[in-house]
Order: structure tokens, then sequence, then C-alpha cells
């Protein structure tokens, strides 16, 4: 069986989809894996940067074509979450470049890249609010910012900044 130690860069955070079909892991290389956590297989790669020719070969070998989203390299993925949701399975990722993408794994179909955003920092934390409306972001200034999420689900582009939080956080 394949793991995340195979592919060969540390991995900062994991997260299982909400039903359990998959297990998403962001990595120091820029790419999120997906894998199976009933087949204990790697399934797809979801490059930030460049694909490392390590997830080429595991691609072919289980017969599927390594699909990348190129960005700048040396691009951390510090953090995922799934959109909790009973329709599509949606994941939200964030990286060291200040990045925000969405993904859409909904089992049946090839993933896809819904939107990407662009903040002024270095990223490492996100969560979403309780009634899944907006994705709260932070990471190396003092600010947590909020985004609208209600057009991700539908590959509206660019998340929208609507909130920011701490603005006037001293020390």
């Amino acid at each position: 069986a394949r793991n995340p130690k195979a592919a060969g860069s540390a991995c900062f955070s994991v997260q299982f989809s909400q039903c359990g079909t998959y297990l998403a892991g962001g990595y120091f290389d820029g790419c999120v894996r997906i894998f199976s956590p009933s087949s204990q297989r790697h399934i797809h790669t979801l490059s930030l940067t460049d694909a490392p020719a390590k997830d080429a070969e595991m691609g072919t070998w289980l017969g599927f074509a390594v699909e990348s989203w190129k960005m700048p390299p040396n691009n951390a993925v510090t953090n995922l979450r799934w959109l909790p949701s009973t329709q599509n399975q949606l994941l939200a990722v964030v990286d060291t470049s200040g990045v925000i993408a969405f993904w859409d794994l909904t089992k049946g179909r090839w993933p896809t890249l819904l939107s990407k955003t662009h903040s002024d920092m270095d990223l490492s934390a996100m969560a979403f609010a309780a009634d899944r409306s907006r994705l709260f972001v932070a990471g190396a200034s003092k600010v947590i910012m909020a985004y609208d999420v209600e057009g991700a689900g539908n590959g509206a582009g660019e998340l929208q900044l609507v909130q920011t939080v701490g603005d006037d956080v001293s020390a």
C-alpha cells in the first residue's frame, strides 16, 4: 500500500473528508495529496507547484495522469479544510505564498480547481464559520481575514474579502 510518507515531502496538515472517502494532506513541496483510506492508496495530486517526478510515476502506476495547477515554486501547503457539506466534496487550501484555493473532489469527477485568491501574507491557519458562509484565514500577521465562500462551490473565481479581525491588536 502507498502511504503519505512515500510522497517524499514533509506533511503539514491532514484532514478526512466529511464522508470519510478521502484523506487529504498538505505538503511542503506545494502539493495536496489525496488518499483513499479504504484502499490505502494515493489517488490524486493537486499541485500548487510543478508536480514532482515521484508523484508522476505514482500516478502512472495507478493509471491516471497527474494534473497540475502551477504556482510560483517553494510554497508549502500549510493547512486544508473540507467545506462542511453533504452534497459536494470541496477542499479549501492555504499556502505560504498567501494563496487560498478551493478544489472540488466530488466522487466520480476529476478534481477541479474552483477558485484561487491571493492574500498579502503567509497563511497557516483556517476555519469555516458554523453556517459555512465564510472562511477565516490567518498567518504571519496579527490579522484574521474572513472571505465569503458562497461562490466558491460554483467556480465563481476569486473569493471576496468581507471582514478583517484584529487590526487593532497591539502586542
